[in-house]
């Protein structure tokens, strides 16, 4: 089943450390926490002193491991059911949810799943609400059984890949950011 601290090291290499781009609708983040959107987490005060000093604040500083932890643990982790999904999938829905919010995450899963299904034939549908619980869990455990996990995983980048797509067709600012969020798309050979 998912691991927790492995995914999370590979999120926390994605997001980097600190960034105040104007182009960035999460506004100023630090290690993928955006303040515009996480005005409550308990590290902005530690930010804000290493700014005060002049200072980039530093991904590294240990003040703030517990609290990024903390912060993806509850935000992520547990809204994903990531402990109840296999790897590599807890991991890359994780990566998702944070890269894209945990309902889209949740929709993305949802909606791979009900395209492997073969019409249904392989499993029952599976409602695309972003919501992941019993019934989209069971699915994912059908799915991993028959040996679909890594064609799910591929799929899951795929739509993923496609929505990034879909932002920059929209709003053409937003091709800057393209780059670094395909780095977070990987296909494997099934």
């Amino acid at each position: 089943m998912g691991d927790f601290q492995k995914a999370l090291a590979v999120v926390l290499q994605r997001e980097g450390g600190y960034s105040s781009n104007p182009d960035d609708r999460g506004g100023e983040t630090f290690c993928g926490i955006s303040r515009n959107r996480n005005s409550y987490w308990a590290g902005w005060s530690y930010v804000d002193i290493e700014k005060s000093r002049g200072q980039t604040p530093k991904a590294d500083d240990p003040r703030f491991a517990d609290l990024i932890a903390a912060f993806y643990h509850a935000n992520f982790w547990l809204p994903i059911s990531g402990s109840a999904l296999p790897d590599p999938i807890a991991g890359e829905l994780f990566d998702t949810a944070v890269n894209m919010g945990v309902a889209a995450a949740g929709k993305i899963l949802q909606e791979a799943l009900n395209l492997l299904n073969r019409n249904g034939a392989a499993w029952p549908e599976v409602a695309e609400d972003g919501q992941i619980g019993p019934a989209t869990l069971a699915t994912v455990k059908t799915a991993s059984d028959r040996g679909d996990a890594r064609i799910l995983y591929n799929l899951l980048n795929v739509i993923q890949a496609d929505r990034y797509l879909t932002i920059c067709r929209g709003d053409r600012s937003q091709e800057k950011f393209l780059r670094g969020w395909l780095g977070r798309v990987e296909i494997v050979k099934t």
